[in-house]
């Protein structure tokens, strides 16, 4: 059910080096058979930003916002598409010299704020690809 006034939660997961290989973008893509939702090449000119550029090679995938008052419910779907690419994730990491960073964005209305529970198979996962976590919350 989506309601406006409802908490509404996005999880996103992002892969990221100095290196500027537009081929490693391909193969992760490739291996983990999932589409992006951006990448950046190290060097490329930032969007809307004057003299800006990419200062690393990024590649992301972010879910949709979700209306949801748990947490949960998102990162669930988000393990869903992930929790199996572990070893493929590592691979990469290894071969490409990059680091893992998992964001978890949360926009609230009035003052319904959801739960905010991240239980031990996303912390497993998170751990298990070495990744750093960074929770936004903003009030809409």
């Amino acid at each position: 059910m989506e309601n406006i006034n409802m908490p509404r939660i996005k999880i996103g997961i992002s892969l990221f080096t100095d290196k500027e290989a537009t081929k490693m973008m391909e193969e992760i893509t490739r291996l983990l058979e999932i589409s992006p939702t951006s990448c950046n090449l190290k060097g490329e000119p930032r969007l809307n930003a004057k003299n800006a550029y990419h200062t690393c090679s990024t590649w992301s995938y972010t879910t949709d916002y979700v209306y949801s008052f748990h947490l949960e419910d998102v990162v669930n779907m988000f393990l869903n598409i992930f929790e199996d690419k572990v070893n493929s994730i590592n691979f990469l990491k290894e071969k490409y010299q990059m680091d893992a960073f998992i964001d978890v964005c949360i926009v609230f209305a009035d003052e319904e704020i959801p739960s905010m529970l991240l239980d031990r198979s996303f912390i497993n996962f998170a751990n298990k690809i070495d990744a750093s976590i960074d929770i936004d919350c903003y009030k809409k």
